[in-house]
């Protein structure tokens, strides 16, 4: 027995070029980057918005936002970036929320709403980050301020703030903001879905605070742990001391 189809059939008017034949047309409607995701966008929108969108008016909204974009004004594509930063933030919100409801009776289930939860908030801070740089126009950039006397180079961390009124003045990267974060070393541990942690490592080590960056390792000169000193510290030394004064026995025999 066959499902009855109940989808509609998107239709669009486009006059026909000269030149070009109604296949062509139809091709490079399908094919386009405008028309394909507008389809994509009126498909998402439409269960939110009661089923009364039409895809020729959502073909026309979205190549108007793409003609906006091209000719520099970004209103629309900053509105954009809020609005998907105000909901990543109630994603991160709510997903924190669930995982303080399930830490004592269902670990395993406040395990993956936390990790959720970070993953919202560093998608977030992404997006805070690119409007940032929307709306600024700048980039960052790191320059050497001078060489000193004594031949020491000094190198600032600088912030180009420079739109499209000229070059503002530099001004200093906080150590705590997230753009340092983001320029420190990869962690690079295997996590539990098989991918490498892109969480900053900690200064100096090369794994993150979740991953062992804070463990300071085994105490030198562990006594639990000796058997018979072979590999000892003061062993190896004596070791290399004998052999330097062989291979200069050898020497001066050699000599004589």
């Amino acid at each position: 027995m066959s499902e009855p189809n109940d989808r509609k059939v998107a239709k669009v008017e486009v006059p026909l070029e000269n030149g070009k034949t109604r296949k062509q047309m139809i091709a490079e409607l399908g094919m386009g980057t405008v028309g394909r995701n507008a389809l994509s966008a009126q498909g998402f929108a439409t269960p939110h918005c009661g089923g009364g969108i039409e895809y020729d008016e959502t073909l026309k909204i979205v190549a108007g936002m793409c003609g906006k974009v091209r000719s520099g004004n970004l209103d629309d594509l900053t509105d954009m970036l809020t609005a998907q930063a105000l909901t990543l933030d109630s994603m991160f919100t709510e997903y924190s929320r669930r995982a303080i409801l399930n830490v004592g009776e269902y670990p395993e289930a406040a395990d993956r709403y936390t990790n959720l939860a970070a993953k919202a908030q560093s998608q977030c801070r992404t997006t805070v980050e690119t409007l940032a740089r929307v709306k600024r126009g700048g980039k960052q950039t790191v320059t050497v301020v001078h060489v000193n006397d004594g031949g020491q180079a000094i190198v600032a961390d600088t912030f180009n703030q420079g739109g499209p009124g000229g070059r503002e003045p530099e001004t200093p990267i906080n150590a705590m903001q997230p753009k340092r974060l983001a320029q420190a070393p990869r962690c690079l541990a295997r996590t539990r879905s098989g991918t490498e942690c892109q969480s900053p490592a900690v200064k100096g080590r090369k794994r993150c605070r979740m991953h062992g960056g804070t463990n300071p390792g085994a105490p030198k000169g562990n006594r639990n742990a000796w058997k018979h000193g072979g590999y000892s510290a003061k062993t190896l030394e004596a070791v290399r001391y004998v052999k330097a004064i062989s291979r200069l026995a050898g020497v001066l025999s050699r000599d004589i």
